[in-house]
């Protein structure tokens, strides 16, 4: 669990003066855990006044609760019960606050952890990244994917999929990032990197995979809210989500079935246009774009090359060229599917059982969860 967005609805009748209003935003704004720590973000421009309510719109993020920004991993539903009964508490305590009666909850993000190769960077999975954007549009065929890139480096740190062409009007989102360059976006003030590294020594080798949804449903009283089970309810939800929208093995087996007829065309359609003159060097170096796994390439040369001997030398070849390329460049070419499907398989696996109970039979070591 991450953040969720929600509007506390203000009891009907209810008007404040500019003053309250101040009072009001700055003290959800400075709402504090019993560890210390500022949990609470209102939205927008404070207390809302309409014709059928009056609300105040505010995030609450459950990593901020337990340590000073969102390094920390949220592994159990006890956890979020926790933020939420003490938010309600706050709520009840304070003279102006008090004024809310009931809960709606707008927005729900909940993401997963991979931790990536030892020596990899975030950016080393572009590959990753397209195979998946690849899925994606098959079930949204009019999105296109957007990513935030590094000007200078032409390094990716945060991929968006959303099921809307603007991403600001999702309904449903996923964001794939950096959870170590997503940080400083994350939170109110600079971060304390030295702090955070020694207490979260895997922070640079967090892939974060988040699944964000719009919700609708009715709203809740504050104690209704306090008990609600708000991350057991969506946990296997989201999951399914991701399993349809970018792991299913038929909608990943047709991105590769297509990418391997793309592929082969165009390697027959350049060996007849270069000749003699062709090389896989050359083919693997101008074409690298369309070639995001060498799978689709080595079944490629099977469509192409009808001599076992030749098409077994330029599978030879052309895998020698690309493991030359990933040790200059660092970009994963090779074993990309086996990536996907492990990444998939994490978030499958992803607390089931509830970490910590499983943390003390030492089951549980090698996930980031």
């Amino acid at each position: 669990m991450d953040t969720i967005q929600l509007e506390g609805i203000i009891e009907e009748g209810t008007e404040f003066t500019r003053k309250e209003e101040d009072r009001i935003r700055r003290t959800l704004d400075g709402l504090e855990s019993p560890f210390g720590f500022s949990y609470c973000d209102v939205l927008r421009s404070g207390v809302i006044y309409g014709r059928k309510e009056t609300k105040i719109i505010v995030k609450l993020s459950f990593p901020r609760f337990y340590f000073q920004n969102n390094a920390h991993l949220i592994t159990t539903y006890e956890e979020c019960a926790e933020v939420q009964k003490h938010f309600v508490e706050q709520l009840q305590e304070d003279k102006l606050l008090s004024k809310i009666k009931a809960i709606r909850v707008t927005r729900v993000d909940i993401p997963f952890t991979y931790l990536i190769e030892e020596g990899k960077n975030f950016y080393d999975y572009t590959n990753v990244f397209k195979v998946l954007a690849l899925a994606f549009t098959k079930t949204y065929k009019e999105i296109e994917v957007k990513s935030i890139v590094d000007t200078l480096k032409k390094r990716e740190q945060t991929i968006t999929y959303a099921d809307t062409p603007t991403i600001s009007g999702y309904n449903k989102k996923i964001i794939i990032y950096n959870q170590m360059k997503n940080l400083d976006s994350k939170n109110r003030e600079p971060i304390d990197m030295e702090r955070t590294l020694e207490k979260y020594p895997d922070l640079p080798r967090r892939m974060r995979i988040e699944m964000s949804k719009r919700i609708k449903r009715k709203e809740m009283t504050l104690k209704e809210f306090g008990e609600y089970e708000l991350f057991k309810e969506y946990l296997k939800k989201y999951k399914e989500e991701l399993e349809e929208l970018l792991f299913d093995k038929e909608l990943l087996d047709r991105v590769y079935e297509e990418g391997v007829e793309n592929l082969s065309e165009i390697l027959e359609e350049e060996k007849e246009y270069r000749g003699n003159s062709f090389t896989y060097k050359k083919f693997v170096s101008e074409y690298k774009e369309d070639i995001y796994d060498y799978k689709i390439l080595r079944e490629a040369l099977k469509i192409v090359i009808a001599k076992e001997k030749t098409r077994e030398s330029a599978i030879t070849e052309i895998r020698k060229e690309l493991n030359i390329q990933e040790k200059k460049k660092g970009s994963i070419v090779i074993g990309v599917r086996a990536i996907v499907k492990d990444i998939a398989c994490t978030i499958e696996k992803s607390f089931k059982g509830q970490r910590k109970n499983k943390v003390k039979e030492e089951e549980w070591g090698d996930y980031p969860f």
